[in-house]
């Protein structure tokens, strides 16, 4: 894939998120993440953002939180997802250091997000969220635009991942995740969610700082939670490599 192709892609996928806005979400309303509820986790690396973008984001989700039971993102938790370890992404994924396949692909997702990092000057990546949230059954993302720097992110560690022998899956668009919902709701239920949203500008121009590997964490004892704020599973970044 080139860029070219890339920017395509992401808009296919944006246009296809907003078409399901408006047929699906704006008509019969909210659902539960499939995420959450069977425990979908993995091996991620994320684009991180400066802390003044992250913490917009992460006000509009406490916003939505206030509103309607989710799951919600503190500036600490934005991030862009830019490729995970395509084996590992599955249902009730519980990280344990103790297993050697895990601690294996942690550590070569590390040094994959290291050698990615080594490639990217400070200030080269951007990513536009130029326009309006979208609001899926599921969850709310912030679109964003990201430019051929970023491209260039999902290709290397695509590149390196291969090197390391890790199949790795790149991302082909540059959101941001604002909240997943953790309760269903019919669409006469979120009319204050449908107003929030509609009065919230756009996030702006990010220039991600730097990349972080890691993976969702989440516990096994929450294996049988049923108020799926309770196990939430946030991105865990435990190496993070600034751009130079």
């Amino acid at each position: 894939m080139n860029f070219a192709e890339f920017c395509s892609k992401q808009s296919s996928i944006y246009d296809d998120m907003r078409k399901q806005e408006c047929e699906e979400s704006r008509i019969t309303g909210m659902m539960e993440d499939p995420g959450l509820v069977t425990r979908r986790g993995g091996f991620f690396l994320s684009l991180i953002h400066p802390p003044e973008f992250a913490q917009k984001v992460a006000d509009f989700s406490a916003k939505v939180g206030a509103l309607m039971p989710a799951m919600v993102y503190s500036n600490k938790e934005i991030h862009t997802t830019v490729g995970s370890i395509s084996t590992s992404v599955i249902p009730h994924f519980y990280f344990d250091g103790n297993r050697e396949d895990h601690a294996h692909q942690l550590s070569v997702i590390e040094r994959v997000a290291e050698e990615t990092a080594k490639r990217v000057k400070a200030g080269v990546c951007k990513i536009g969220f130029i326009t309006p949230c979208i609001l899926l059954p599921n969850l709310i993302i912030a679109p964003g635009e990201a430019n051929q720097s970023v491209f260039e992110v999902t290709t290397a560690l695509t590149e390196f991942g291969t090197q390391m022998g890790l199949a790795m899956a790149p991302c082909k668009n540059g959101h941001v995740t604002v909240n997943r919902f953790t309760e269903a709701k019919s669409v006469g239920e979120i009319s204050d969610i449908l107003r929030l949203m509609e009065k919230e500008p756009p996030f702006g121009v990010s220039h991600p700082i730097g990349i972080a590997a890691g993976y969702t964490l989440r516990h096994e004892s929450e294996r049988n939670v049923t108020d799926l704020r309770e196990t939430p599973g946030h991105f865990h970044g435990t190496k993070f490599f600034r751009f130079q």
